[in-house]
């Protein structure tokens, strides 16, 4: 009788240890996981910032929710990506103005951080992963006016759980910023966006991305990069037109994309300062500038792959301008036209700025620069 009951319980035991470890073998992930999140369209959370007499005085302008931040364990990776538009306000006073006129360059210090809340922006539950300073000349006519501020890589690697500022399940991604000049006043205002004449700002021209690698230490996937010129110059007509591109074979659903581009120009032979306006975008042609109708069914974002945003190109020896965004894909009728290449594509247009165009002036694209996708096979999903 002993015997038979030893033998029941061992034989419950190792029942029970094979069903735990095909549990754990179901819960672990199987191999190296990448996952890609952003926060997507109208992601800015104010309308305009206090400009402080001294730095500080901190915003959160965009917040990735713990239900939308990938979720990290120790030894994963996070890369952290982002595009804001900030605009200096009026110079005189109008309608448009969102405070009191100004003729000084707002300092605008900027950083990517894991916080424990929406709201939270500096002190013990929070880590910052990047941090970058600009000023936006305000005075005409060398006016900059609309500021771009973009972080291309910000890394950071989780090495233990205690080693985050909040617990993993709660960790939000923020994207902060304050504006300072010792000589600001109570009511001068840095706009978030863009103003317009009637006095509404206008956003959706920034998002705040996410990547992160499980592990940390996986394989690097190569990029995809394309230094090629579609066009050497950007009509100064407002037309958008193609300044690089990049080809991409047979995607699939579960792909996910990581795209970061840089491109430069010069207004040394214009009499004038140009307004630059890019944007990244996934389409069917090299030469495209609008998704079309079964590309905008490949992403929530209609084939957006980053906002459209800009600021002013003034007289300097070269304008630089960055780019960055992410893009999930997602179709079932993906398969159906799989043979059918795509393009990741950087457009741009300008237009003269407060003054008419002179027949025949063109934006040159120097040749610096290039685009930079990053493809994540679908079997990396998760």
């Amino acid at each position: 009788m002993r015997r038979i009951v030893v033998s029941s319980l061992a034989a419950l035991a190792t029942a029970g240890l094979v069903q735990g470890a095909q549990e754990l073998a179901w819960a672990a992930p199987s191999g190296p996981k990448v996952l890609v999140r952003t926060t997507g369209n109208n992601s800015e959370l104010r309308k305009s910032i206090r400009i402080n007499r001294h730095a500080g005085g901190r915003h959160v302008i965009m917040s990735m929710s713990p239900r939308e931040l990938p979720k990290m364990e120790a030894g994963d990776r996070l890369v952290a990506t982002g595009e804001l538009q900030v605009t200096g306000d009026c110079l005189y006073r109008s309608p448009r103005c969102a405070g009191t006129p100004y003729h000084f360059d707002p300092i605008v210090n900027s950083r990517i951080m894991l916080a424990r809340g929406r709201h939270v922006t500096h002190g013990p539950g929070t880590k910052t992963i990047a941090r970058k300073r600009i000023t936006c000349t305000q005075d005409n006519p060398e006016r900059e006016h609309h500021c771009v501020i973009v972080f291309q890589h910000a890394p950071m690697r989780v090495r233990s759980k205690r080693s985050l500022p909040c617990r993993p399940e709660d960790c939000v991604l923020n994207f902060v910023i304050s504006a300072h000049n010792h000589r600001a006043r109570r009511g001068d205002r840095l706009v978030i966006g863009g103003n317009q004449p009637d006095g509404t700002i206008r956003q959706d021209k920034g998002r705040l991305n996410a990547i992160r690698f499980h592990p940390g230490s996986q394989r690097r996937v190569p990029p995809h990069v394309s230094h090629a010129r579609v066009h050497r110059h950007v009509p100064l007509t407002e037309h958008s037109v193609v300044i690089f591109s990049q080809r991409l074979k047979h995607l699939e659903p579960n792909d996910q994309l990581a795209v970061n581009a840089r491109w430069a120009t010069s207004v040394r032979r214009l009499p004038y300062i140009v307004r630059l306006t890019s944007q990244l975008v996934l389409t069917r042609g090299r030469y495209s500038t609008v998704p079309n109708r079964f590309v905008r069914h490949l992403s929530r974002f209609r084939g957006e792959v980053s906002e459209a945003n800009g600021s002013n190109c003034i007289h300097r020896p070269r304008c630089v301008r960055l780019k960055t965004g992410v893009m999930p894909i997602r179709g079932s009728n993906l398969r159906r036209h799989h043979r059918v290449p795509l393009y990741v594509n950087l457009i741009a247009k300008s237009n003269p700025k407060g003054v008419s165009r002179r027949p025949g002036d063109r934006l040159p694209v120097l040749r610096t620069g290039g685009i930079k996708v990053t493809r994540y096979p679908a079997s990396l999903h998760g």
